[in-house]
């Protein structure tokens, strides 16, 4: 019995380490359209992004947008179609290369919270440089 018991741990073990053996490293590029706008880099302080693992939630990577707000006319022309390429190499973007075996991913986008410096702070309002980060 036990001698059973510890060939299925063996094969559970190397099931997970070829699983593991068989990842295939994937660059993962996001870009944050706002609507009928631009793209949201760094002149705007970005938006975090979550990578997530589709199977286990768990976080795969983070990070801000940074980059340009990318090029007016490209965006703006009226004959873009559903499948027009909107960005250029300067657009704002998080990059990201996962190595690790997931399931499939999903990705979230927030603003990060407005940070002040504590002496551009005077009661109830905000002086001075911008309060994003």
């Amino acid at each position: 019995m036990q001698n059973r018991l510890f060939k299925l741990a063996a094969v559970a073990e190397l099931t997970v380490l070829a699983t593991a053996a068989l990842a295939v490293p994937a660059d993962i590029v996001v870009r944050v359209l706002s609507k009928d706008a631009k793209f949201i880099g760094t002149s705007m302080g970005g938006m975090r992004v979550t990578l997530r693992d589709g199977h286990t939630g768990k976080v795969l990577a983070t990070g801000l947008t940074r980059g340009g707000t990318g090029d007016t006319e490209r965006r703006m022309h009226e004959s873009a179609g559903r499948r027009a390429q909107l960005s250029d190499p300067s657009a704002a973007r998080f990059s990201v290369t996962v190595d690790q075996p997931m399931g499939g991913a999903y990705c979230s986008v927030s603003q990060p919270r407005r940070q002040a410096m504590e002496n551009d702070r005077l009661p109830d309002k905000l002086v001075g440089r911008s309060a994003f980060r």
